[in-house]
C-alpha cells in the first residue's frame, strides 16, 4: 500500500490496527524499532536530530507540552510525541503546536505497518509492540514534516524504551516513582538507572526534584556513561503558589534569570517545577544550537505557561457543578493532585470519584486521594477497572463513613456525582487514575467510554 493513498481510516480504526499489535514485542526491541525506523523521507533529517527527551515517572508528558510551547514561542516548529492519550491516538503526535490530521495519521500508520509486516515476514516470532510502532508513525510523520525540533516522551524507562534510538543530547527525567517494577525493576535507584540510559554518552541529564540520596547514587552512575548531571533543584528559585480566577502564580529564577511573576494556567507545585525543568531543558538546547536570547526565551515561557492546557492534568472539565480529573496513578502523582485540588477550592466540599486500575497500587494510591475528600464515590473504569466493592473497603478502612455511593458504571458514577455536587455545592474530583479518568472525560463529551481504546 502506498502512502499516497492511505486506507482513509478514521482514528478508532486506526487504533484498532495498532491493538491488533501485542502491547509488548517479543523481548527486547531496540533492533526492530531500528529496523522500522530504516527508509524514513528526508534525506538525512533523522540522523541530524538533536531532539529533547523526556522520561520519568509522573510529569514528562507536562514537561514536554511546556518545552514545546516554549520553543513554538521562539518561533521553532517542533513536533510533539507524548504518550498515552485520553481520548483519540492522533493527540500523540503533534507539530506546531496542532495533532496529525486524519488523512496523515492513515498514512503514517499505512507505512508503518506495512514494515510491520515485512520485518514480521522475514523474522517469524519476532513480533513488533505496539508503541515500536506509532514511536514509528510519529518519526514519518515529523520526517514528512520536516520539523525543525523534536520534544519525545518515552514510553516505560529509558534503556530499552524506543525512543532511545532517537538521536539528543539533552534529556529530562522528571520524577521516580514505584511503577512497572517488573519492567524496570523493583527499587527506586533500578528504575532511575533505567529511566537515565534514555540520555546518551557525552549528553546532559536534568533531573527533577528527586530524593537527594538517590541523586547522589545517580550521580556516579550517569559519571561512568559520560553523562553530565544536573540537578535542576540547584538552579532553580520557585516563590509558594497562589491562586486566582483559575490560574497559580508564582516567582520563578532559573540559573540566576529573574523570570518575576509567573501565571500558569496548569495548577499545582508539581507543575510550577515541570515549568521550570521545561524552561532548563529549552535553555540548554537553545544554548547547544547558539540560540539563546534570554529577552525572548524570558517572554517565551511566560506566554507558555499562561497558554498550555494539558488534557486530564487537574483539568476542570465541566461548570456548574466544576468537574476536575485527573489521570494521576502512582501514590506521589495522587498526593500532588489532592494537595491541588485543596488548594484550587480551600472552602468548597470535595466529591470524589474514584477507582483505581487492578495493576496498580490501589491501596497506596487511595491513601493520598481519600483524605482531600468529603464524600467518596467508588466505581471502575471498563478498561482494568479494581472492583467496585473492594475499592470501597478499602476506602472504608481509610475512613469510615468516607463512601457515599458505590456505583459500577462509571456513566452512573459521574451523573451520580455532578447531580449531588449542584445540589450541595460541591466540587466533583475524579482521580484515581488515566482509565478512570479518560472514560468519564468521553461520557462528559458525548461518547460512549466503553469503545475507547488505550496502548
Amino acid at each position: 500500500m502506498t502512502t499516497d493513498q492511505p486506507r482513509g481510516d478514521g482514528s478508532a480504526a486506526i487504533a484498532e490496527r495498532l491493538m491488533a499489535l501485542p502491547k509488548f514485542g517479543t523481548g527486547l526491541g531496540l533492533h526492530r524499532t531500528e529496523h522500522l525506523l530504516e527508509g524514513l523521507p528526508g534525506h538525512g533529517w533523522f540522523e541530524g536530530l538533536d531532539a529533547l527527551k523526556i522520561t520519568g515517572s509522573k510529569g514528562k508528558g507536562s514537561v514536554a507540552a511546556l518545552t514545546e510551547a516554549i520553543l513554538r514561542s521562539l518561533g521553532v516548529r517542533a513536533g510533539l510525541f507524548t504518550s498515552p492519550h485520553l481520548l483519540d491516538p492522533s493527540e500523540r503526535i503533534r507539530i506546531a503546536g496542532e495533532p496529525i490530521g486524519e488523512r496523515s495519521l492513515a498514512e503514517a500508520a499505512d507505512w508503518t505497518l506495512a514494515r510491520v509486516a515485512a520485518y514480521e515476514a522475514a523474522h517469524p516470532g519476532d513480533r513488533v509492540g505496539a508503541f515500536e510502532a506509532l514511536v514509528t508513525m510519529a518519526l514519518w510523520h515529523f520526517a514528512r514534516q520536516q520539523a525543525e525540533a523534536l520534544v519525545i516522551e518515552a514510553g516505560i524507562g529509558g534503556r530499552y524504551d524506543p525512543t532511545r534510538l532517537v538521536p539528543g543530547g539533552v534529556v529530562a527525567l522528571t520524577s521516580v516513582e514505584r511503577e512497572h517494577e517488573r519492567l524496570l525493576g523493583e527499587t527506586p535507584e533500578l528504575i532511575a538507572f533505567d529511566k537515565s540510559d534514555l540520555c546518551p554518552h557525552g549528553g546532559t541529564l536534568l533531573v527533577g526534584w528527586l530524593d537527594p540520596e538517590l541523586v547522589r547514587r545517580l550521580r556516579t552512575y550517569c559519571r561512568l556513561r559520560h553523562v553530565d548531571l544536573v540537578d535542576v533543584r540547584e538552579e532553580v528559585e520557585l516563590g509558594e503558589p497562589s491562586y486566582d480566577q483559575g490560574l497559580m502564580h508564582f516567582e520563578l529564577r532559573v540559573r540566576g534569570h529573574d523570570f518575576g511573576r509567573i501565571s500558569s494556567a496548569l495548577p499545582g507545585l508539581h507543575q510550577a517545577r515541570n515549568l521550570a525543568l521545561a524552561t532548563s531543558l529549552a535553555w540548554r538546547w537553545l544554548e547547544r544550537r547558539d540560540r539563546l536570547s534570554l529577552d525572548a526565551l524570558h517572554d517565551a515561557v511566560i506566554d507558555a505557561a499562561a497558554t498550555v492546557h494539558w488534557p486530564g492534568r487537574m483539568q476542570r472539565v465541566a461548570r456548574d457543578p466544576d468537574v476536575v480529573i485527573d489521570v494521576g496513578h502512582t501514590p506521589e502523582s495522587a498526593a500532588a493532585a489532592a494537595a491541588t485540588i485543596r488548594a484550587l477550592y480551600p472552602e468548597r466540599r470535595i466529591l470524589l470519584v474514584t477507582g483505581v486500575s487492578r495493576d496498580k497500587h490501589v491501596d497506596e494510591v487511595l491513601a493520598a486521594l481519600v483524605p482531600a475528600a468529603d464524600d467518596v464515590l467508588c466505581t471502575r473504569a471498563h478498561h482494568m477497572g479494581s472492583p467496585v466493592q473492594a475499592v470501597a473497603e478499602r476506602c472504608e478502612r481509610l475512613r469510615a463513613g468516607a463512601v457515599w455511593r458505590r456505583v459500577e458504571a462509571v456513566e452512573e458514577a459521574v451523573e451520580l456525582a455532578r447531580t449531588r455536587a449542584a445540589a450541595k455545592g460541591m466540587v466533583v474530583w475524579i482521580a484515581g487514575g488515566l482509565f478512570l479518568a479518560a472514560e468519564a472525560l468521553a461520557h462528559l463529551r458525548g461518547r460512549d467510554p466503553s469503545t475507547l481504546r488505550f496502548f
